[in-house]
């Protein structure tokens, strides 16, 4: 009986250990931890952080701001506040360092502008806002091609595409466009970048998420990828999944 209980919470440890860096994650994070690691700031919040958020691949702690968390996972550094990303629960101009990572796509379109006014509400004026979004028609494509072979395979869509693909995701020019209204009034510089080859992300997700290849990879999906991730980092394509948009006072921070 001891030994069954002792494998079960080892399998437990595990699954929250392989779980908390994935491949996907620590790319569309990689720019804010050179950013965070440069400033050192005090606060951070993530908006729309999910039950793992930026705290598991960086060293700071952060607020964690989501309307729902699995609480069988670790909070780690996370400092979980239910709330919704277009009422923050922050006083204005008080937080350091304030990022959203592939969250604006799950939120209806009407909402979504309303969510970045919220972060540059919150943030302090040294202070940066970061955004990661899925974006354009090459994106929605992969995202309906892996949900689609998700539901062949398991009977439903897969759980993080579907909100992809209700609500569309954003075009450049939508997220943009905001992030310099936001800007535009104060002495701020705005920087985008691409993140993650389409294919890549493709691939990662086909053979990690669905497992279209080879049955329970995903158990392995961290010692198998992270070994290779300081390769992985530096594959370019001219087709992106997502792009990152930065916005500070500083730039060079």
């Amino acid at each position: 009986m001891n030994t069954h209980r002792e494998m079960k919470s080892f399998l437990r440890r595990y699954n929250n250990w392989n779980w908390n860096w994935n491949l996907d994650s620590a790319l569309r994070y990689e720019k804010a931890i050179s950013l965070i690691n440069k400033i050192k700031p005090i606060t951070i919040v993530e908006v729309g952080c999910g039950s793992r958020g930026i705290s598991a691949y960086s060293r700071y702690p952060s607020f964690g701001v989501d309307i729902a968390f699995n609480e069988a996972i670790d909070s780690g550094l996370q400092r979980r506040i239910k709330a919704s990303g277009t009422a923050l629960p922050f006083r204005n101009r008080s937080v350091d360092f304030v990022i959203s990572a592939d969250m604006l796509e799950h939120v209806n379109t009407t909402m979504r502008a309303a969510v970045i006014k919220e972060m540059f509400r919150v943030v302090k004026d040294n202070g940066v806002v970061y955004l990661a979004v899925p974006v354009g028609q090459e994106s929605e494509y992969a995202d309906r091609k892996v949900n689609n072979a998700y539901m062949r395979k398991y009977g439903i869509s897969h759980p993080m595409l579907c909100d992809h693909i209700k609500n569309g995701l954003p075009q450049v020019r939508e997220i943009i466009n905001v992030v310099q209204e936001e800007t535009r009034h104060k002495d701020w510089k705005v920087k985008v970048a691409d993140n993650t080859p389409i294919k890549l992300w493709e691939l990662t997700l086909m053979l990690f998420g669905v497992e279209s290849l080879i049955p329970g990879l995903r158990h392995f999906q961290r010692p198998l990828l992270k070994s290779i991730y300081p390769i992985l980092r530096k594959i370019k394509s001219k087709q992106n999944y997502r792009i990152v948009v930065y916005a500070s006072k500083n730039m060079e921070s």
